[in-house]
């Protein structure tokens, strides 16, 4: 808290004027985080674009997040499983449907002739956990990182 203090000017103890606990910033953190990756999944899924394409726009919105917030990542995928109930439990029903979200888009190109190498769930978790390598320390472009993570992403989904 005294680190957060220092960065905007205030005393530690001015900032419980405005907000009561570390937990109450992890919940903000959280949730604002959660709420730009649930609205990128809605539109990518609403969309009329193939599920190639969505595969594609799901990187690029992780991609674009991170490198618009590189706190993002990190709450998104780590930081999360220390919100206190009743907002664990909350937390985790948002980042269950966003993740059945993507499996629902890998198992639409199933049905309609795609061929994957693994499972949707094991493709998910790979998606997931290969995440974090989007905090690089290096000054990399996003366009840059799409286009591994597309190539990447395609080598395991067509098995080029």
């Amino acid at each position: 808290m005294r680190d957060l203090a220092k960065s905007v000017h205030l005393q530690a103890s001015s900032l419980y004027n405005h907000i009561e606990s570390k937990q109450e910033i992890l919940q903000l953190i959280c949730f604002q985080n959660a709420s730009c990756f649930l609205e990128g999944m809605a539109a990518i899924t609403s969309s009329s674009a193939t599920p190639d394409e969505k595969i594609t726009a799901v990187i690029q919105l992780h991609i674009d997040i991170a490198f618009t917030d590189k706190t993002a990542i990190t709450a998104f995928n780590d930081e999360w499983k220390h919100l206190e109930q009743p907002h664990l439990a909350t937390f985790v029903n948002m980042r269950k449907f966003y993740e059945s979200q993507f499996k629902n888009i890998l198992q639409t190109g199933i049905d309609q002739g795609f061929s994957l190498l693994w499972t949707p769930e094991l493709l998910c978790g790979l998606f997931f956990s290969c995440a974090g390598f989007m905090k690089c320390p290096f000054r990399i472009t996003t366009s840059a990182v799409g286009t591994s993570a597309g190539f990447v992403c395609f080598e395991w989904v067509e098995g080029a």
